[in-house]
């Protein structure tokens, strides 16, 4: 069993979650990092209180956004800057004997 952040352990023991509370775990939340007990226990908050939701939605669409640039940054090589390339080249064919362009 992962080892709960004191965070958890208080919801736990105190058995019922605040909107501080389920501010302050939120991305552990969305990322599934919480245990499933306490986890179960935000989401019948978020069930409960609109202002906690509204968050929750919010967020999860951030991270989604957020995730599918960075893959989006991946796919797209990065073109290198000419003067780098020129020298590079230069390098290449004095070192190698090459006649790159």
């Amino acid at each position: 069993m992962e080892k709960m952040s004191e965070e958890e352990l208080l919801i736990l023991e105190k058995g019922t979650v605040s909107c501080e509370d389920f501010e302050g775990l939120l991305g552990e939340l969305v990322e599934g990092e919480l245990s499933p007990t306490v986890a179960e226990k935000l989401h019948h908050h978020c069930e409960e209180c609109q202002e906690c939701h509204d968050g929750y939605e919010l967020y999860e669409q951030v991270i989604d956004i957020a995730r599918l640039i960075g893959k989006e940054r991946q796919k797209e090589p990065s073109a290198m800057p000419d003067e780098v390339k020129k020298r590079l080249h230069q390098r290449l064919n004095a070192s190698l004997g090459l006649r790159l362009s």
